[in-house]
């Protein structure tokens, strides 16, 4: 089995062909206060950076900066199980044309939704970062109780595919994950987030 590493490493040597990264998340705000810097990174060292998400605020700017950018039907609080599933339709459609090397979901539902678009896919390299946990894990709302199980299966399904891995920026997202079996501790990594500097 070819790891992820090693699937990379493959990717960086490509002779011919600038290899793609498309970032996947809920808000083009929250990409330019975030996860800009890293897609520039990426841009500068040769990659074709592409931006799916929901247009909001910052789209001009994210496109001056070379990043090719791709309005999505995303939405936070849609709980709409069949609008859901028809995005990540959608998404696969994207991801088939695009043909990224690698995708960066970030964020949970961007995960599972993005998680299935990359299946159907056959998306080779996965980086899936929850960013933390979010309101269905923190909350004691009936809501959240409806959905925990839900999540966590979709995340179960997704979260720690064949290649792909994990990033956490704290410990403790990182081993409640790893305990409610949403992710396998071997595909994961924890980084500096912004509130350890």
């Amino acid at each position: 089995m070819v790891s992820f590493d090693q699937m990379l490493l493959y990717i960086r040597c490509m002779p011919d062909q600038r290899p793609t990264l498309v970032f996947l998340l809920m808000e083009d705000w929250f990409f330019a206060s975030h996860f800009w810097a890293r897609g520039l990174a990426a841009k500068a060292a040769g990659w074709r950076v592409v931006l799916i998400t929901r247009e909001n605020q910052s789209r001009a700017e994210i496109e001056a900066s070379g990043i090719e950018f791709i309005a999505a039907d995303l939405d936070r609080k849609r709980l709409n199980p069949f609008k859901e599933l028809a995005f990540s339709f959608w998404l696969a459609r994207q991801y088939r044309r695009l043909q990224p090397d690698v995708v960066h979901h970030i964020a949970l539902k961007p995960i599972i939704f993005g998680g299935i678009a990359a299946r159907l896919a056959r998306v080779p390299a996965v980086v899936n970062a929850p960013i933390g946990l979010g309101f269905v894990f923190s909350s004691q709302k009936l809501l959240a109780k409806i959905l925990k199980p839900l999540v966590s299966a979709g995340l179960r399904a997704t979260m720690s595919p064949k290649h792909g891995i994990a990033i956490f920026e704290n410990p403790d997202d990182l081993n409640a994950m790893v305990e409610g079996r949403m992710v396998a501790r071997a595909r994961t990594a924890l980084i500096r987030g912004l509130a350890w500097i």
